[in-house]
Protein backbone atom coordinates (compact mmCIF):
# COMPACT_ATOMS: atom_id res chain seq x y z
CA UNK A 1 0.00 0.00 0.00
CA UNK A 2 0.95 3.09 -1.12
CA UNK A 3 1.64 6.44 1.50
CA UNK A 4 -0.05 9.46 -0.19
CA UNK A 5 2.98 12.02 -0.96
CA UNK A 6 0.89 14.86 1.20
CA UNK A 7 1.69 12.47 3.85
CA UNK A 8 5.10 11.25 3.58
CA UNK A 9 5.60 15.53 3.69
CA UNK A 10 3.72 15.99 6.39
CA UNK A 11 5.64 13.21 8.34
CA UNK A 12 9.16 14.14 7.00
CA UNK A 13 8.34 18.01 8.27
CA UNK A 14 7.54 16.62 11.33
CA UNK A 15 10.40 14.75 11.87
CA UNK A 16 12.64 18.32 10.28
CA UNK A 17 11.29 20.64 12.30
CA UNK A 18 9.92 19.14 14.98
CA UNK A 19 11.79 15.85 16.54
CA UNK A 20 15.20 16.73 15.63
CA UNK A 21 16.55 20.24 16.79
CA UNK A 22 15.61 18.59 20.17
CA UNK A 23 17.39 15.01 20.00
CA UNK A 24 20.95 15.86 20.46
CA UNK A 25 20.32 17.93 23.32
CA UNK A 26 20.07 14.45 25.07
CA UNK A 27 23.83 13.80 23.55
CA UNK A 28 25.72 16.45 23.44
CA UNK A 29 27.56 17.85 26.37
CA UNK A 30 28.67 21.74 25.95
CA UNK A 31 32.30 22.21 24.69
CA UNK A 32 34.47 24.36 26.41
CA UNK A 33 34.64 27.80 25.09
CA UNK A 34 37.71 29.81 23.89
CA UNK A 35 37.96 33.81 23.76
CA UNK A 36 40.27 35.66 21.26
CA UNK A 37 41.48 37.54 24.48
CA UNK A 38 42.27 34.75 26.43
CA UNK A 39 44.31 33.26 23.37
CA UNK A 40 46.18 36.34 22.63
CA UNK A 41 47.11 36.77 26.53
CA UNK A 42 48.56 33.04 27.00
CA UNK A 43 50.29 33.12 23.30
CA UNK A 44 51.99 36.82 24.58
CA UNK A 45 53.79 34.21 27.20
CA UNK A 46 53.89 31.09 25.74
CA UNK A 47 54.48 32.17 22.02
CA UNK A 48 57.51 30.82 20.69
CA UNK A 49 57.35 33.61 17.87
CA UNK A 50 57.44 36.05 20.84
CA UNK A 51 60.56 34.88 22.16
CA UNK A 52 62.18 35.05 18.71
CA UNK A 53 60.85 38.49 18.54
CA UNK A 54 62.32 39.43 21.71
CA UNK A 55 65.74 37.85 20.36
CA UNK A 56 65.42 39.80 17.53
CA UNK A 57 65.30 43.42 19.70
CA UNK A 58 68.69 42.18 21.95
CA UNK A 59 70.36 41.21 18.95
CA UNK A 60 69.65 45.24 17.56
CA UNK A 61 70.45 46.68 20.79
CA UNK A 62 73.83 44.08 21.29
CA UNK A 63 74.52 45.72 17.61
CA UNK A 64 74.58 49.31 19.23
CA UNK A 65 76.84 48.49 21.69
CA UNK A 66 79.25 47.22 19.27
CA UNK A 67 78.51 50.20 17.41
CA UNK A 68 79.56 52.35 20.49
CA UNK A 69 82.85 50.76 21.67
CA UNK A 70 86.04 52.03 21.22
CA UNK A 71 88.48 49.82 19.54
CA UNK A 72 90.80 47.51 22.42
CA UNK A 73 94.04 49.38 22.49
CA UNK A 74 96.87 47.50 21.24
CA UNK A 75 100.77 46.64 23.23
CA UNK A 76 103.49 46.00 21.32
CA UNK A 77 106.60 44.93 22.54
CA UNK A 78 110.18 43.51 21.36
CA UNK A 79 113.82 43.13 22.54
CA UNK A 80 116.81 44.81 20.06
CA UNK A 81 119.64 42.68 20.66
CA UNK A 82 122.65 43.00 18.76
CA UNK A 83 123.12 40.80 15.29
CA UNK A 84 127.13 42.10 14.50
CA UNK A 85 128.85 45.05 15.22
CA UNK A 86 132.74 45.90 15.23
CA UNK A 87 134.72 46.64 18.19
CA UNK A 88 132.65 46.94 21.77
CA UNK A 89 128.99 45.05 21.82
CA UNK A 90 126.16 47.75 21.37
CA UNK A 91 123.83 47.22 24.28
CA UNK A 92 120.36 45.20 23.61
CA UNK A 93 117.15 47.74 24.11
CA UNK A 94 113.74 46.39 25.25
CA UNK A 95 110.53 48.26 23.29
CA UNK A 96 107.17 48.96 24.51
CA UNK A 97 104.47 50.86 22.31
CA UNK A 98 101.32 51.09 23.41
CA UNK A 99 98.48 52.47 20.94
CA UNK A 100 94.75 53.03 20.88
CA UNK A 101 92.82 53.03 17.21
CA UNK A 102 90.55 56.14 16.96
CA UNK A 103 87.60 56.85 14.65
CA UNK A 104 86.34 60.84 14.81
CA UNK A 105 82.72 59.06 14.68
CA UNK A 106 84.16 57.63 18.63
CA UNK A 107 83.51 61.45 19.70
CA UNK A 108 79.83 61.93 19.17
CA UNK A 109 78.23 60.35 15.98
CA UNK A 110 78.50 56.59 17.20
CA UNK A 111 76.59 57.19 20.36
CA UNK A 112 74.23 59.14 18.23
CA UNK A 113 73.78 56.09 15.82
CA UNK A 114 73.88 53.35 18.67
CA UNK A 115 71.13 55.48 20.59
CA UNK A 116 68.65 55.61 17.33
CA UNK A 117 69.30 52.23 17.00
CA UNK A 118 67.85 51.35 20.33
CA UNK A 119 64.85 53.64 19.99
CA UNK A 120 64.01 51.74 16.49
CA UNK A 121 64.53 48.46 17.75
CA UNK A 122 62.19 49.03 20.58
CA UNK A 123 59.27 50.51 17.92
CA UNK A 124 60.01 47.65 15.71
CA UNK A 125 59.66 45.41 18.89
CA UNK A 126 56.01 46.77 19.32
CA UNK A 127 55.57 47.05 15.74
CA UNK A 128 56.20 43.13 15.43
CA UNK A 129 54.29 41.81 18.53
CA UNK A 130 51.72 43.83 17.17
CA UNK A 131 52.08 42.04 13.24
CA UNK A 132 52.22 38.99 15.64
CA UNK A 133 48.74 39.57 17.32
CA UNK A 134 47.07 40.97 13.95
CA UNK A 135 48.49 37.05 12.27
CA UNK A 136 46.90 35.31 15.70
CA UNK A 137 43.74 37.16 15.24
CA UNK A 138 43.33 36.23 11.63
CA UNK A 139 44.00 32.34 12.09
CA UNK A 140 41.57 32.70 15.41
CA UNK A 141 38.94 34.11 13.08
CA UNK A 142 39.38 31.67 10.34
CA UNK A 143 39.28 28.62 12.90
CA UNK A 144 36.12 30.08 14.63
CA UNK A 145 34.38 30.22 10.30
CA UNK A 146 35.47 26.97 9.89
CA UNK A 147 33.51 25.66 13.28
CA UNK A 148 30.25 27.72 12.09
CA UNK A 149 30.46 26.52 8.72
CA UNK A 150 31.27 22.94 10.02
CA UNK A 151 27.81 23.29 11.95
CA UNK A 152 26.15 24.32 9.05
CA UNK A 153 27.36 21.22 7.19
CA UNK A 154 26.21 18.73 9.77
CA UNK A 155 22.90 20.19 10.28
CA UNK A 156 22.52 20.01 6.18
CA UNK A 157 23.78 16.67 6.29
CA UNK A 158 20.59 15.36 8.84
CA UNK A 159 18.54 16.88 6.52
CA UNK A 160 19.82 15.26 3.32
CA UNK A 161 19.62 11.68 5.11
CA UNK A 162 16.17 12.39 5.91
CA UNK A 163 15.22 12.95 2.66
CA UNK A 164 17.29 10.44 1.22
CA UNK A 165 16.36 8.01 3.85
CA UNK A 166 12.32 9.13 2.64
CA UNK A 167 12.92 8.69 -1.13
CA UNK A 168 14.10 5.33 -0.84
CA UNK A 169 11.80 3.91 1.83
CA UNK A 170 9.60 1.22 -0.02
CA UNK A 171 6.24 2.97 0.47
CA UNK A 172 7.44 5.78 -1.25
CA UNK A 173 7.72 4.03 -4.72
CA UNK A 174 6.12 5.77 -7.05
CA UNK A 175 6.36 9.01 -4.86
CA UNK A 176 9.85 10.05 -6.55
CA UNK A 177 10.80 9.42 -9.13
CA UNK A 178 14.81 7.56 -10.20
CA UNK A 179 16.37 11.10 -10.65
CA UNK A 180 15.29 12.57 -7.66
CA UNK A 181 16.22 9.21 -5.35
CA UNK A 182 20.07 9.62 -7.16
CA UNK A 183 19.88 13.52 -6.72
CA UNK A 184 19.06 12.98 -2.87
CA UNK A 185 22.07 10.30 -2.68
CA UNK A 186 24.53 12.60 -4.53
CA UNK A 187 23.74 15.31 -2.06
CA UNK A 188 24.76 13.01 0.55
CA UNK A 189 27.84 12.21 -0.54
CA UNK A 190 28.59 15.73 -1.48
CA UNK A 191 27.92 16.88 2.08
CA UNK A 192 29.85 13.94 3.82
CA UNK A 193 32.54 14.94 1.50
CA UNK A 194 32.35 18.86 2.34
CA UNK A 195 32.65 17.94 5.82
CA UNK A 196 35.75 16.15 5.39
CA UNK A 197 37.47 18.79 3.58
CA UNK A 198 36.12 20.79 6.70
CA UNK A 199 38.03 18.39 8.80
CA UNK A 200 40.88 18.73 7.20
CA UNK A 201 40.87 22.61 6.73
CA UNK A 202 40.11 22.68 10.43
CA UNK A 203 43.17 20.76 11.25
CA UNK A 204 45.37 22.94 9.17
CA UNK A 205 44.18 25.99 10.70
CA UNK A 206 44.72 24.53 14.61
CA UNK A 207 48.35 23.35 14.17
CA UNK A 208 48.37 26.90 12.90
CA UNK A 209 47.48 28.54 16.18
CA UNK A 210 49.08 25.90 17.88
CA UNK A 211 52.20 27.43 16.31
CA UNK A 212 51.54 30.85 16.89
CA UNK A 213 49.92 30.15 20.80
CA UNK A 214 52.55 28.28 21.67
CA UNK A 215 49.46 25.71 23.31
CA UNK A 216 47.68 23.13 21.77
CA UNK A 217 44.23 23.95 20.19
CA UNK A 218 42.14 21.03 21.56
CA UNK A 219 37.93 20.74 20.80
CA UNK A 220 37.31 24.10 22.38
CA UNK A 221 34.32 26.35 20.75
CA UNK A 222 35.96 29.36 19.91
CA UNK A 223 33.95 32.52 20.87
CA UNK A 224 32.54 35.00 18.19
CA UNK A 225 35.31 38.13 18.08
CA UNK A 226 33.70 41.19 18.37
CA UNK A 227 33.58 43.87 15.53
CA UNK A 228 32.18 47.53 15.85
CA UNK A 229 31.91 49.67 13.17
CA UNK A 230 35.04 52.35 12.48
CA UNK A 231 35.42 55.81 14.11
CA UNK A 232 35.20 58.28 11.85
CA UNK A 233 37.96 59.21 9.12
CA UNK A 234 39.64 62.33 10.77
CA UNK A 235 39.94 60.44 14.22
CA UNK A 236 41.41 57.44 12.46
CA UNK A 237 43.92 59.59 10.28
CA UNK A 238 44.80 61.84 12.96
CA UNK A 239 46.09 58.62 14.94
CA UNK A 240 48.18 57.82 11.78
CA UNK A 241 49.83 60.75 11.58
CA UNK A 242 50.34 60.77 15.78
CA UNK A 243 50.95 57.65 17.15
CA UNK A 244 54.45 56.94 17.76
CA UNK A 245 53.63 52.99 16.65
CA UNK A 246 51.96 54.15 13.42
CA UNK A 247 53.42 53.60 10.22
CA UNK A 248 54.56 57.42 9.92
CA UNK A 249 56.55 57.89 13.00
CA UNK A 250 57.79 54.57 12.56
CA UNK A 251 59.55 56.00 9.11
CA UNK A 252 60.45 59.19 10.74
CA UNK A 253 62.68 57.86 13.15
CA UNK A 254 64.01 54.96 10.63
CA UNK A 255 65.54 57.89 8.18
CA UNK A 256 67.11 59.65 10.65
CA UNK A 257 68.92 56.62 11.68
CA UNK A 258 69.39 55.83 8.15
CA UNK A 259 70.55 59.59 7.79
CA UNK A 260 72.84 59.32 10.40
CA UNK A 261 74.43 56.10 9.31
CA UNK A 262 75.57 57.76 6.42
CA UNK A 263 77.15 60.53 7.93
CA UNK A 264 78.73 58.03 10.61
CA UNK A 265 80.24 56.49 6.41
CA UNK A 266 81.39 59.33 5.33
CA UNK A 267 83.36 59.95 8.57
CA UNK A 268 85.14 57.05 9.19
CA UNK A 269 86.33 57.19 5.77
CA UNK A 270 89.10 59.37 6.62
CA UNK A 271 89.59 59.05 10.39
CA UNK A 272 88.89 55.35 10.42
CA UNK A 273 92.20 53.45 11.63
CA UNK A 274 94.37 56.33 13.39
CA UNK A 275 96.18 55.20 16.32
CA UNK A 276 98.14 58.02 18.51
CA UNK A 277 101.16 55.71 20.34
CA UNK A 278 103.35 55.95 23.53
CA UNK A 279 106.69 54.44 23.10
CA UNK A 280 109.23 53.18 25.85
CA UNK A 281 112.32 52.26 25.77
CA UNK A 282 115.23 50.93 27.85
CA UNK A 283 118.61 49.38 27.22
CA UNK A 284 121.47 47.96 29.15
CA UNK A 285 123.03 50.94 30.15
CA UNK A 286 119.91 51.72 32.07
CA UNK A 287 119.09 54.46 30.09
CA UNK A 288 115.30 55.21 29.80
CA UNK A 289 113.57 56.56 26.37
CA UNK A 290 109.81 57.66 25.70
CA UNK A 291 108.70 58.59 22.68
CA UNK A 292 105.24 59.81 20.51
CA UNK A 293 104.09 59.05 17.35
CA UNK A 294 100.53 58.09 15.69
CA UNK A 295 99.60 56.04 12.64
CA UNK A 296 97.05 57.23 9.62
CA UNK A 297 96.08 54.70 7.07
CA UNK A 298 96.27 57.11 3.60
CA UNK A 299 92.97 56.42 2.26
CA UNK A 300 94.46 55.72 -1.82
CA UNK A 301 92.71 52.60 -2.16
CA UNK A 302 89.90 51.81 0.21
CA UNK A 303 88.15 54.85 0.96
CA UNK A 304 84.82 53.22 2.75
CA UNK A 305 82.87 53.15 -0.83
CA UNK A 306 81.05 50.07 0.05
CA UNK A 307 80.03 50.95 3.28
CA UNK A 308 79.00 54.94 1.78
CA UNK A 309 77.01 53.34 -1.15
CA UNK A 310 74.87 50.80 1.05
CA UNK A 311 73.74 53.20 3.60
CA UNK A 312 73.31 55.79 0.72
CA UNK A 313 71.05 53.58 -0.50
CA UNK A 314 69.03 52.44 2.47
CA UNK A 315 68.80 56.08 3.29
CA UNK A 316 67.68 56.58 -0.17
CA UNK A 317 64.96 53.82 0.36
CA UNK A 318 63.67 55.50 3.93
CA UNK A 319 63.71 58.95 2.44
CA UNK A 320 61.19 57.78 -0.56
CA UNK A 321 59.00 55.75 1.77
CA UNK A 322 58.91 58.07 4.22
CA UNK A 323 58.19 60.90 1.89
CA UNK A 324 55.28 59.08 0.09
CA UNK A 325 53.43 58.56 3.73
CA UNK A 326 53.91 61.95 4.18
CA UNK A 327 52.67 62.94 0.87
CA UNK A 328 48.54 63.72 0.03
CA UNK A 329 48.63 60.51 -1.82
CA UNK A 330 49.16 58.06 1.12
CA UNK A 331 46.10 59.82 2.68
CA UNK A 332 44.58 58.67 -0.02
CA UNK A 333 45.05 55.48 -0.30
CA UNK A 334 44.41 55.30 3.43
CA UNK A 335 41.12 56.89 2.85
CA UNK A 336 40.08 53.91 -0.06
CA UNK A 337 41.41 51.56 2.66
CA UNK A 338 38.99 53.04 4.94
CA UNK A 339 36.32 53.30 2.25
CA UNK A 340 36.89 49.65 1.74
CA UNK A 341 36.82 48.51 5.36
CA UNK A 342 33.47 50.51 5.82
CA UNK A 343 31.86 49.10 2.93
CA UNK A 344 32.54 45.48 3.82
CA UNK A 345 31.51 46.01 7.25
CA UNK A 346 28.08 47.59 6.11
CA UNK A 347 27.69 44.22 3.64
CA UNK A 348 28.49 41.77 6.43
CA UNK A 349 25.41 43.35 8.47
CA UNK A 350 23.21 44.19 5.62
CA UNK A 351 23.53 39.75 4.86
CA UNK A 352 22.86 39.46 8.72
CA UNK A 353 20.22 41.87 9.03
CA UNK A 354 18.49 42.00 5.79
CA UNK A 355 19.35 38.80 3.73
CA UNK A 356 19.46 36.33 6.48
CA UNK A 357 16.17 37.52 8.06
CA UNK A 358 14.16 37.36 4.34
CA UNK A 359 15.70 33.51 3.91
CA UNK A 360 14.85 32.46 7.04
CA UNK A 361 11.04 34.18 5.98
CA UNK A 362 11.28 32.57 2.54
CA UNK A 363 11.88 29.23 4.43
CA UNK A 364 9.34 29.20 6.75
CA UNK A 365 6.54 30.10 3.83
CA UNK A 366 8.23 27.06 1.74
CA UNK A 367 7.61 24.81 5.14
CA UNK A 368 3.99 26.06 5.29
CA UNK A 369 3.37 25.95 1.13
CA UNK A 370 5.17 22.07 1.53
CA UNK A 371 2.55 20.95 5.14
CA UNK A 372 -0.47 22.13 2.48
CA UNK A 373 1.39 20.11 -0.50
CA UNK A 374 1.68 23.02 -2.54
CA UNK A 375 5.58 22.92 -2.69
CA UNK A 376 7.61 19.78 -3.55
CA UNK A 377 10.04 18.40 -1.08
CA UNK A 378 13.14 18.95 -3.47
CA UNK A 379 11.87 22.46 -3.85
CA UNK A 380 11.44 23.22 0.30
CA UNK A 381 15.55 21.50 0.15
CA UNK A 382 16.03 24.14 -1.86
CA UNK A 383 15.19 26.93 0.00
CA UNK A 384 16.79 25.35 2.85
CA UNK A 385 20.11 25.01 1.11
CA UNK A 386 19.91 28.55 -0.21
CA UNK A 387 19.40 29.81 3.21
CA UNK A 388 22.22 28.20 4.48
CA UNK A 389 24.57 29.19 2.07
CA UNK A 390 23.75 33.12 3.23
CA UNK A 391 24.56 31.54 7.03
CA UNK A 392 27.72 30.87 5.11
CA UNK A 393 28.58 34.00 3.16
CA UNK A 394 28.12 36.02 6.30
CA UNK A 395 30.25 34.03 8.19
CA UNK A 396 32.92 34.74 5.68
CA UNK A 397 32.09 38.65 5.46
CA UNK A 398 32.23 39.60 9.24
CA UNK A 399 35.60 37.41 8.79
CA UNK A 400 36.54 39.76 6.09
CA UNK A 401 35.39 42.91 7.88
CA UNK A 402 37.35 41.63 10.73
CA UNK A 403 40.56 41.73 8.63
CA UNK A 404 39.92 45.06 6.82
CA UNK A 405 39.54 46.36 10.74
CA UNK A 406 42.82 45.01 11.20
CA UNK A 407 45.18 46.26 8.63
CA UNK A 408 43.97 49.49 9.12
CA UNK A 409 44.93 49.63 13.06
CA UNK A 410 48.33 47.84 12.28
CA UNK A 411 48.70 51.11 9.96
CA UNK A 412 47.76 53.50 13.03
CA UNK A 413 49.31 51.78 15.49
CA UNK A 414 46.35 51.13 17.59
CA UNK A 415 44.61 47.93 17.96
CA UNK A 416 42.15 49.28 19.62
CA UNK A 417 39.09 49.70 17.26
Amino acid sequence: MKIPIRALQILLLIHWFLLAPFLPAYAETPLPTLSLDKVRSRALVESPEVRKIDATLSAKIAQALSLEQLQNPQLQGSVGIPASYDGQRPDSQLNLTLSQPLRLSDFGNRSTVGSLIRSVASREKQFELQSFLVELTVAYCSLWAAQIEEGHLEEQLDRANSVYRLVKQPTAIGQFRPPQKHTAKATVAKLEAALLGMMHSKAKLKATLTRLTGFTIGEERLVKPEIESLPPFSRIWTEVKANEQGLIKRYMLQSRLDDEKVRLADTDTLSAGIQPQIGYARNEDGNHFVGLGFTIPLPFFNTNNGNREAARATRDQSSAFLSYFKSKRFKEEFKLLYDGATAKYQQANKYEEEVLPALRSALKSSEELFQNGQLSLFELWTAQTDYHAALDRTTELFVEAFQDHLQLSLISGDLTF
